[in-house]
């Protein structure tokens, strides 16, 4: 599944966890992600 966060946001990635599906988020070439440290 793919989504991006105008369609997306955090219920959408809830829901799509709860069903147990992959998904992609897109976001903009210069938007910083920040990830627990260990995780990457």
């Amino acid at each position: 599944m793919a989504a991006d966060e105008v369609y997306g946001g955090r219920a959408c990635r809830m829901t799509i966890r709860e069903v147990g599906y992959s998904y992609v988020i897109a976001v903009k070439s210069d938007h910083r992600v920040h990830a627990p440290a260990g995780t990457g």
